[in-house]
């Protein structure tokens, strides 16, 4: 049509018409599209085109969040996700990527001064970007103390006792597991910071038994270990002499 004096733009992503000449878009949806054009005259002529195009969405890069590791074990294992791109690059500060840096699924090995800092960042920015910008997101690792435990003293207690009373100390861990590798005797809960151990004839025959306690639910943490011996005397015996 020539000379036409109205317009009508449908951009085929939901939104709103648009009635001016040359518009701008903002597309609010990827995929394939249908944009149509109605134009008009005065006089009530009209006539349509329709034009197929493609919209690729935004590259977008996601770490997942922020995440802490062990001074005792730094190793972080990654799980990036990289949407409407043809890949990802990691950039760390320091540290070594296994088996490479374009792996989503690397593992991610701190340098000592990332470690000794308390702290790093690692970015992971989007690749094959086609017609859009690259994007990128971060991701914080902050480096915490490792778990502990403290299975306490060793105890000496007579050999006719019935049990022995066990207190262990732990911090950074979800909770701890008594055991032992050479005593037969029972603990009257093995997964109980304060407990019981209630020795067998062999633990008093041998004289000494060693305990064992180690964290449990240690997240991505190396666990600790302590023991703790417990020795068995004789008990006291007294006698009595006297005169006919």
């Amino acid at each position: 049509i020539q000379n036409p004096t109205s317009w009508q733009w449908d951009f085929g992503d939901g939104s709103p018409v648009s009635t001016i000449p040359n518009p701008s878009h903002n597309f609010n949806s990827s995929g394939d599209l249908i944009v149509e054009l109605i134009v008009g005259t005065d006089a009530g002529c009209y006539d349509t085109i329709t034009e197929d195009i493609f919209v690729q969405g935004l590259p977008d890069a996601d770490v997942g969040p922020d995440t802490t590791a062990c001074f005792n074990n730094p190793n972080i294992n990654l799980n990036g996700i990289i949407t409407n791109a043809g890949g990802g690059v990691w950039v760390g500060n320091g540290g070594t990527f296994n088996p490479n840096t374009t792996d989503m699924n690397a593992n991610y090995d701190p340098s000592p001064g990332e470690i000794s800092n308390g702290f790093t960042e690692i970015i992971l920015s989007t690749t094959g970007n086609g017609f859009c910008p690259s994007n990128q997101d971060t991701l914080r690792i902050d480096f915490i103390d490792g778990p502990t435990v403290d299975a306490g003293p060793d105890q000496e207690v007579c050999a006719d006792t019935t049990s022995v009373p066990l207190s262990a100390t732990f911090q950074y861990s979800g909770g701890v597991e008594w055991y032992t590798n050479d005593g037969t005797g029972s603990f009257a809960s093995s997964t109980s910071a304060n407990t019981e151990y209630f020795p067998s004839a062999g633990d008093v025959a041998n004289d000494s038994v060693q305990l064992f306690v180690q964290t449990t639910i240690n997240g991505n943490c190396f666990g600790d270990v302590d023991s703790m011996w417990v020795f068995f005397f004789d008990p006291p015996t007294i006698s009595l002499t006297y005169p006919d």
